[in-house]
């Protein structure tokens, strides 16, 4: 009976030094994101909260949006283009209006964000300032000049 208490204490106190260690967990290498959607998680992190995507978003957008990008409902998979991955989002039954995107570069870890509220100006942003104007927030419609700097 002593013997079964004191394996029991040191099974709870085992157990609760486990529990309040943190976690320690790699974030995934971005390019594992291709192809999935900004929301689906690999190894308990979505695309849209894995910190080198989270300081990306913090060093390219005014403080202002930040919140906005990659906060749609509906998503397309993630792309990858030559050096860049880029995630996209947009509002549920207004997509054309209202999306954002995200470009990395995911060697220098540079990137750029695209926001359109209007359906029809899309400005991206590389730190914190307006970088160009196009159509889209598309992945595939990344202006040359933001394309070509990162």
């Amino acid at each position: 009976m002593r013997l079964t208490l004191i394996l029991l204490s040191l099974s709870l106190a085992t157990a609760a030094a486990g529990a309040s260690a943190p976690s320690r967990r790699a974030a995934p290498d971005l390019l594992r994101y291709a192809g999935r959607y900004p929301s689906d998680r690999i190894s308990g992190i979505s695309f849209r909260t894995h910190p080198l995507v989270r300081a990306a978003i913090d060093a390219a957008a005014p403080a202002g949006i930040r919140g906005d990008i990659l906060s749609g409902q509906v998503e397309i998979p993630i792309a990858v283009l030559p050096n860049v991955i880029i995630g996209h989002s947009c509002e549920a039954h207004n997509c054309g209006s209202h999306n954002t995107s995200v470009a990395i570069d995911y060697r220098t870890r540079e990137a750029a964000v695209c926001r359109i509220t209007d359906g029809r100006n899309a400005i991206w942003y590389r730190d914190g300032r307006v970088a160009a104007r196009n159509g889209s927030c598309e992945p595939e419609e990344i202006p040359a000049s933001i394309r070509f700097s990162m």
